[in-house]
């Protein structure tokens, strides 16, 4: 909630209200109509046009834009993680900051779904806002060829993939 609250941008999910509850500790958020992942499931996997992925695109990097200026890091940068108002895509916001930590704070050691996870991360190296960047890179590409980058079955695989594509 500390992090959630210090993100007011236009293309991040709002937080309305936190409290607790037995225990619990509870966000409402805004309501919103689906995420991005359920609509290519929609379409079985076809490509979106390339002005719509250009748009969501956008979209993502103000987000992050305003993020990185705070210091935050999301850390979960994914298709479920992207949520729209309507199955036009037009307006689409960041959402789960459940992983998300200042960037001098970093609390996780094991972060980021694994399709969708930076070289830092993987290696146990100091990360920053570039993972964010990394993760965009990878649904970038799912939503333009309908297909996962690194479906890596594990983080030995998903090693041995980075290493082919982009050296060691």
């Amino acid at each position: 909630a500390k992090i959630q609250s210090q993100v007011h941008g236009k293309h991040s999910v709002k937080l309305i209200e936190s409290f607790s509850f037995r225990g619990h500790y509870c966000l409402s958020l805004e309501l919103l109509y689906t995420d991005i992942l359920s609509i290519a499931e929609k379409q079985r996997y076809q490509q979106l046009p390339p002005s719509t992925v250009r748009h969501i695109t956008f979209q993502v990097l103000l987000s992050l834009r305003e993020m990185t200026a705070k210091g935050i890091v999301h850390a979960d940068i994914k298709p479920e993680n992207i949520l729209t108002n309507d199955e036009s895509l037009l307006n689409t916001k960041v959402a789960d900051f459940g992983t998300a930590c200042f960037t001098e704070e970093q609390m996780f050691t094991y972060i980021q779904s694994r399709y969708y996870r930076a070289p830092e991360v993987l290696y146990g190296i100091r990360y920053g806002p570039p993972i964010d960047i990394w993760s965009l890179g990878c649904v970038v590409f799912e939503l333009i060829s309908g297909q996962v980058l690194f479906s890596a079955q594990d983080e030995v695989e998903l090693a041995k993939m980075l290493t082919i594509s982009i050296g060691p």
